[in-house]
């Protein structure tokens, strides 16, 4: 959570005076209204809200009342990018696939619509990356072989294939949604590719593009090329 960081509007405007892109992710908690006039002068390109659902779901997960601190702060910075004529930050709401909120996918993102005026830009339906304990084990040696480096963090993605989600009834509440607009999907999986992501031995056929086009500065400095712990022990 970057706005942990007091001194992250610092760090920002330092990037943005080499006229980096700057993207945060964030769960909407610490923000309030000077910290959201801020960002917007800052002109920070875009920001992710995690949204785990519609408010029961979401509260579930994340404490009581905050599904409505988060819908209020994104409805100020949407109201503050209005009142100042600007364009950024785009705003995304990100929800993350988890077995509450398959079956209510559509009405989570309609709630969203009307409490904001349908004024966000994107909602991205994003699949967890995951992999099986025999998956693990292959692409830990593959690191070492390639990179002479670990992947210990990748085990935070191993999980058992019993955790796995109806894939099925998610790949048919997804395609219900194709049309809809301003709904984008990570990885970016139709029909049949839902239940072949979530099943075991299948392998991504795209490559993965991010040590193309950004880099990951850690809290303590560390710059990394992959933005998760698939590869942690290459600094």
């Amino acid at each position: 959570e970057p706005f942990i960081r007091e001194d992250i509007l610092t760090i920002i405007a330092y990037a943005k005076s080499f006229s980096l892109p700057v993207s945060l992710t964030t769960n909407g908690t610490l923000l309030d209204k000077n910290i959201i006039e801020m960002i917007v002068d800052l002109e920070i390109d875009e920001i992710n809200f995690s949204i785990d659902g519609l408010e029961e779901l979401h509260d579930k997960l994340r404490g009581q009342g905050n599904f409505r601190k988060v819908m209020s702060n994104m409805q100020y910075l949407l109201e503050c990018k209005k009142r100042k004529s600007l364009r950024r930050p785009t705003i995304t709401v990100n929800l993350t696939i988890s077995p509450g909120i398959i079956g209510h996918l559509k009405h989570t993102i309609d709630t969203i619509r009307e409490i904001t005026d349908d004024e966000i830009d994107f909602f991205r339906i994003h699949h967890l990356w995951f992999v099986t304990p025999r998956e693990l084990q292959d692409h830990m040696e593959e690191v070492h072989k390639a990179l002479d480096s670990s992947a210990c963090g990748a085990a935070a993605h191993c999980i058992p294939l019993s955790q796995h989600h109806d894939s099925v009834a998610l790949s048919s509440e997804i395609s219900q949604l194709n049309g809809m607009g301003k709904i984008i999907f990570f990885p970016s999986l139709q029909d049949q590719e839902i239940p072949d992501f979530y099943s075991e031995g299948y392998r991504m056929t795209k490559r993965c593009l991010a040590p193309f086009y950004a880099a990951l500065v850690k809290p303590n400095g560390d710059l990394k090329f992959c933005p998760d712990e698939w590869i942690d022990g290459y600094v």
